[in-house]
């Protein structure tokens, strides 16, 4: 009886977790690639979503843009005038940024909140630390 049971319970286990998918960071475009990153003590989140062309991913980077802006607890801002190509979101429980690249979009999440500045500085770690993941 107890083996019947522990093949059921690991069963239903493998079998959530194929159809419970963790919730994606933007709802938009391809999800290419997703990453659990670490960068000296702090954790992030990264994905890296495909569009059809230039054109597709600036469009969806301004719809993240404006989800992102609209949200209630949202503390700060700190975003490139010059090509639109990336934007900082600071609020209470997290940091959070969308970089638009030819046809992609990199999106990172910090799992606990950081300062945009920190962000920052940690960035080059990310791409680092993805990149060879």
């Amino acid at each position: 009886m107890q083996r019947i049971l522990t093949f059921f319970i690991t069963s239903f286990g493998r079998l959530g977790r194929f159809f419970v998918q963790p919730k994606k960071l933007i709802p938009y475009g391809l999800l290419e690639k997703r990453a659990l990153l670490k960068v000296l003590e702090t954790e992030y989140v990264l994905e890296q979503y495909l569009f059809k062309d230039s054109i597709d991913s600036y469009r969806y980077y301004r719809k993240v843009v404006i989800d992102y802006a609209q949200a209630e607890s949202l503390q700060e801002t700190k975003y490139d005038l010059y090509d639109w190509s990336f934007t900082y979101f600071r609020y209470e429980r997290f940091t959070f940024r969308v970089v638009r690249f030819g046809n992609r979009l990199q999106c990172v999440r910090s799992i606990h909140p950081l300062s945009i500045p920190q962000f920052e500085l940690d960035a080059s770690g990310i791409l680092k630390a993805f990149s060879a993941g």
